[in-house]
């Protein structure tokens, strides 16, 4: 019998309500179906993946929480869906009036596992510091509101691609490359494949672009070490961390991928239009 975890954040679902109903209805079907954690209220995020004997994850709420929920999942390789109940929801391809329809295709097994690609993040702090994670979506180093512009200096393979004052850069995953990324003037990447995209925010010169690299390569940002004011690195909007001048941040792809159970017949240009291009926005 096909067992369901469900991921919810009763900031998006206030009460659990929709959660709740979820369970309901995944049970009425045959299946089995409970509540893990409430995202928003858990301290440990090991909680929300600690019956690793379910068959598959649904996450309920936006965008935030399906990137917090991957982010824990993703070592145990559990196929993963969100179920959106915010707004844009790029990442939760189901809304929610079409659950219902769908959880006879989820429990029959009639669904395709995407593995996406990550990122392995290890900063190299000045002091002699080092903090590691990952990332699904993107990193970003930008300057914090009141500060200077940023000199930083981009390489690949130990080799320099870029050297520009403006104030950060994205390196996202084809994931992330339809969130800031695309806003800061990125590529629009399909999903399914491996390599990373670094995009110059706001670049002070006329010729930083963004650019593609291979999976296969490993990726450096280095702030230039005169920099006096206070930056930050960002990881999927959910991990923030300071860094100062004479940081480096090195950027390789990790081993394990998130695997995003998909349901839906519609294509990654469908969701691209339906959700940016015909509006997004309600």
């Amino acid at each position: 019998m096909t067992k369901i975890a469900i991921i919810s954040n009763s900031d998006k679902d206030p009460g659990l309500e929709f959660s709740h109903e979820l369970v309901k209805s995944i049970n009425k079907k045959g299946a089995i179906g409970y509540i893990a954690c409430d995202i928003s209220t858990c301290e440990n995020d090991d909680r929300a993946g600690a019956d690793f004997e379910s068959d598959l994850f649904i996450c309920t709420g936006g965008d935030g929480t399906f990137l917090r929920a991957a982010r824990m999942l993703y070592k145990h390789r559990k196929p993963i869906m969100g179920i959106n109940l915010g707004t844009l929801g790029f990442l939760s391809e189901v809304d929610r009036n079409e659950i219902d329809m769908k959880l006879d295709d989820i429990i029959s097994g009639n669904y395709t596992v995407q593995e996406r690609f990550m990122l392995k993040v290890v900063l190299k702090k000045s002091d002699g510091g080092i903090f590691d994670d990952i990332a699904l979506n993107d990193v970003v180093i930008s300057r914090s509101p009141l500060s200077r512009i940023m000199q930083l200096k981009t390489l690949v393979n130990g080799t320099v691609v870029d050297n520009f004052r403006g104030d950060g850069v994205i390196i996202s995953t084809p994931t992330g490359s339809t969130g800031y990324s695309l806003s800061a003037g990125g590529p629009i990447v399909e999903p399914d494949v491996d390599l990373f995209i670094v995009t110059p925010i706001c670049p002070h010169t006329l010729i930083a672009r963004s650019f593609i690299a291979t999976a296969e390569r490993t990726l450096g940002v280095e702030i230039n070490d005169t920099y006096m004011h206070t930056a930050i690195m960002t990881i999927d909007g959910q991990t923030h961390v300071e860094v100062a001048g004479g940081d480096f941040v090195s950027i390789c792809g990790n081993t394990e991928k998130v695997m995003m159970l998909k349901v839906s017949d519609k294509s990654f240009f469908d969701l691209l239009r339906n959700k940016i291009h015909d509006g997004g926005i309600k």
